[in-house]
C-alpha cells in the first residue's frame, strides 16, 4: 500500500516538472523574435549588357537633274525613295534608381552598336543637244546610301514598383554616328574649240556626322534576385535629318555658248524603333 502511494507521488512530481518545463519553453519562444528580412528595394546603381533589334528609317529621297542650256533638250529629272532599314543591335547600359514608396525615380544611359543601312535604287537622267559647235550631253546618276553605325541615349525614368516588378516610362536625349553618300556621278561630252570632249565628275558626299536628337519609350524590369535585374524595353529614337547637294557645271569651249549643268539633292531622316532584352547587376 505504501509502495503504491510512493509511485503515485513520483508520477505527480514528474507531471509537474513536465508542465513547468513546457511553460518555460513556451515562455522562451514568446520572448525570441523571428529573424528580420529587409524587403527588396530598387534603390541603387546597376549596369549590364543588352541585345535587341531595330527597324525603321533611314529612308532616302533623291532628286537629280541634267540640263543643256540652251538646247533642244532643255532638262530632265528623276526621283527615287528607298525602303526602310532593319538590323540587330547590342550594347551596354548603366543607371541609378531611387525608390520612394512604390514610385521609382532613375536615370539611365546606354551605348549601342548597329548597322541600320539602306541603299536607294539607282536612278539616272540625261539631257542632250546636237547643234554643231553647241553639241553637248550630260547624264546624271545617283545610287545613294544612308546608315547608322552606333547610337546612345541619356534618359530619365519614372516607374511604379510592385515588389520585384517595375513598370516604367523613359525619355531624354539621343545621339549617334550617321552617314549619307549621295553616290552621284556626272558624265557626258561637250564641244571644246570645235571638238567633242568627254568628261566625268563625282559628287561631294559627307563621310560621317555625329548628330543629336531625342528618344522616348518604356519597359518592364524584374528583380530575379537581389542583384540580377532582367529587363525588356522599347525605345523610339530620332536623330534628325541629313541632306547633301552636289552640282556640276561645264561650259563648251571656243565659240560655243552651250553650258551643261547637273545637280542632285539627297535627303534622309534618321528615326527608328528599338526593342531589346537586358541583364544588369544591381549593387
Amino acid at each position: 500500500m505504501r509502495r503504491r502511494k510512493l509511485c503515485q507521488l513520483l508520477l505527480s512530481c514528474a507531471s509537474l516538472t513536465g508542465c513547468l518545463s513546457a511553460s518555460a519553453f513556451a515562455a522562451d519562444l514568446s520572448i525570441r523574435k523571428a529573424p528580420a528580412y529587409a524587403p527588396f528595394t530598387w534603390t541603387g546603381f546597376y549596369g549590364g549588357a543588352n541585345l535587341g533589334y531595330g527597324w525603321g528609317d533611314p529612308q532616302i529621297t533623291s532628286l537629280i537633274t541634267a540640263f543643256v542650256d540652251p538646247g533642244p533638250a532643255a532638262s530632265s529629272a528623276a526621283a527615287g525613295t528607298s525602303n526602310s532599314a532593319r538590323s540587330a543591335l547590342g550594347g551596354f547600359q548603366a543607371g541609378y534608381n531611387h525608390q520612394i514608396g512604390s514610385w521609382v525615380y532613375g536615370v539611365e544611359t546606354d551605348l549601342e552598336v548597329t548597322r541600320l543601312q539602306v541603299v536607294n535604287p539607282a536612278i539616272g537622267t540625261s539631257a542632250t543637244a546636237f547643234a554643231g559647235i553647241d553639241a553637248a550631253s550630260l547624264q546624271t546618276t545617283s545610287n545613294a546610301t544612308a546608315s547608322i553605325d552606333w547610337f546612345g541615349t541619356l534618359r530619365a525614368r519614372l516607374g511604379f514598383a510592385r515588389g520585384r516588378v517595375l513598370i516604367y516610362g523613359t525619355g531624354g536625349l539621343s545621339y549617334g554616328l550617321i552617314r549619307l553618300n549621295d553616290g552621284v556621278f556626272f558624265n557626258g561630252f561637250a564641244g571644246d574649240g570645235g571638238a567633242l570632249v568627254a568628261f566625268n565628275s563625282t559628287g561631294t558626299p559627307k563621310n560621317s556626322v555625329v548628330k543629336g536628337g531625342w528618344t522616348a519609350g518604356g519597359g518592364i524590369d524584374y528583380a530575379y534576385t537581389d542583384n540580377i535585374i532582367l529587363s525588356f524595353a522599347y525605345l523610339h529614337v530620332d536623330l534628325g535629318s541629313l541632306s547633301e547637294f552636289s552640282k556640276f557645271k561645264r561650259p563648251n569651249g571656243g565659240a560655243s555658248t552651250t553650258v551643261v549643268r547637273g545637280w542632285a539633292f539627297t535627303s534622309t531622316r534618321y528615326d527608328f524603333d528599338v526593342v531589346r532584352m537586358a541583364a544588369s547587376w544591381k549593387l
